[in-house]
């Protein structure tokens, strides 16, 4: 198994050159960024971060826990590996997708069809006790985080100010990787020793259903309809 880390390092060596050849915006030294605290003002931007927490938290759990589960259900290391696999084969020709599907129907819009589509396919993984059907769910699972994975940033970077976008997606990165995980995955590794494996998925799908009300909410507000940091312009 210690071989699979070799082949991951040498994997990044090409990408860390080619980043190399990225470009650098022009410094704008001369912009000042207005109080962070402006963010607030925007009830779009505040469910965005509160979903994109939620969404975390079941990723998190997903990514620390479905090769347990998958091995627990006594799919074998092939299988543990086909959960990843086939789920990042699912997510590949879906994001185009969603793309021209924002364009339809609304990023923000979007966004809640993909919470559901997680939050369903966890549910699935908590009444799964065969590893085949796991799969399937796991592939579910990549359909609906190949909908979120580019539209949560392009929805954020869209209503703020040049001058805040990178640090409102600093924002959006802190609480998906960063909080979310470290407050979910030993909360629901213990969780799991109580009640047992799958039992945890229950919760990851609760959490991604709380996305999916409280992206609802936002859209039954018509948060998403203007960029209130943005006054002279609207957001289709």
């Amino acid at each position: 198994m210690s071989a699979m880390f070799f082949v991951g390092a040498a994997f990044l060596i090409p990408v860390a050159l080619m980043a190399q050849r990225l470009e650098e915006p022009r410094s704008r030294a001369e912009e000042h960024a207005p109080p962070l605290r402006l963010l607030a003002r925007d009830p779009g931007l505040l469910a965005l971060f509160a979903t994109t927490f939620l969404v975390g938290c079941g990723e998190g759990v997903y990514l620390a826990y479905s090769g347990i589960f998958m091995d627990t259900l006594g799919g074998g290391e092939l299988l543990v590996g086909a959960i990843f696999g086939l789920s990042a084969i699912c997510e590949l020709p879906t994001m185009p997708l969603s793309g021209r599907l924002a364009r339809r129907i609304g990023k923000a819009q979007v966004l809640w069809l993909s919470y559901l589509v997680m939050a369903l396919s966890y549910f699935g993984y908590a009444l799964t006790r065969a590893p085949v059907v796991l799969l399937a769910f796991a592939m579910l699972k990549g359909v609906g985080f190949g909908l979120y994975g580019g539209i949560y940033v392009s929805l954020a970077d869209e209503r703020v100010p040049e001058v805040w976008s990178s640090t409102t997606q600093s924002i959006l990165a802190g609480l998906s990787f960063g909080l979310a995980p470290l407050l979910s995955i030993p909360l629901l590794g213990w969780l799991s020793d109580v009640l047992g494996i799958a039992e945890i998925f229950w919760v990851a799908g609760a959490l991604e259903f709380l996305a999916v009300l409280v992206m609802g909410a936002a859209l039954l507000r018509r948060a998403f309809d203007t960029a209130p940091l943005l006054p002279s312009r609207a957001v289709d």
